[in-house]
């Protein structure tokens, strides 16, 4: 494989138009990466740790829908979870998508296994905090519509990738569709269990500390018209 591409992390994400005809999991890998790509690191480690190995993920729009392509370095990437909503993070690989409207009653958290299985996640505000508290159990945040998001993958022997494909109607905007004038906010992250008994993560967002749910430290995207 290529030595990985060097991309700049940046806090303002910038999401292009998609095209009409979008590609599939199967036609990326980490030559597809260019600059409108956003690396997962470690920016609350001052070095890299010495298992993580390089990913990355692109965001594309129209009116009806953001897309979320993401290519990770992986050796022999692998989830044993076999139905929607099982515990993802604890059985293996996996990539994270999160997203919040301003103005919206909600924020999204989306995992997808190499296998192309999803745990769905939907939080209102002060959901996550009764969650810690042990006042709700997480079953109680879980999407299980299997047509809430659309995803596909493909997994290689060195490299996985992934296609998230979220509608405008499940971001909770006050109104639809999707604008260059649509504020959002949206972090990719991913545990990877390469040969280890404990995760590796990353993320494309600037975390002061491991925590994925750090909403203020996620990228602001932009939907640009062109």
């Amino acid at each position: 494989m290529n030595p990985p591409p060097t991309v700049k992390s940046t806090a303002i994400w910038t999401a292009h138009p998609a095209a009409s005809t979008l590609e599939k999991p199967s036609q990326l890998s980490p030559a597809s990466v260019n600059a409108q790509w956003q690396p997962l690191l470690q920016h609350w480690l001052p070095a890299l740790h010495p298992d993580f190995q390089p990913g990355w993920s692109r965001i594309t729009w129209n009116k009806d829908f953001l897309v979320y392509d993401i290519v990770l370095t992986r050796i022999n990437a692998k989830n044993s979870a076999r139905r929607m909503n099982e515990y993802t993070y604890d059985l293996g690989d996996v990539c994270e998508v999160f997203v919040e409207a301003e103005g919206s009653d909600r924020y999204l958290e989306l995992h997808i296994t190499p296998e192309n299985q999803r745990l769905q996640l939907h939080w209102p505000q002060g959901g996550l905090d009764k969650l810690r508290a042990g006042q709700a159990k997480l079953e109680e945040f879980m999407v299980a519509s299997p047509d809430w998001v659309r995803t596909s993958t493909h997994v290689t022997p060195s490299y996985w990738t992934a296609q998230a494909i979220i509608p405008t109607g499940i971001l909770g905007l006050p109104s639809s569709p999707l604008s260059t004038r649509t504020a959002l906010t949206t972090a990719v992250c991913s545990y990877d269990y390469t040969a280890k008994t404990k995760p590796t993560h990353s993320s494309t967002a600037f975390f002061k500390a491991l925590s994925f749910h750090r909403r203020p430290e996620w990228h602001n995207l932009v939907l640009a018209s062109s």
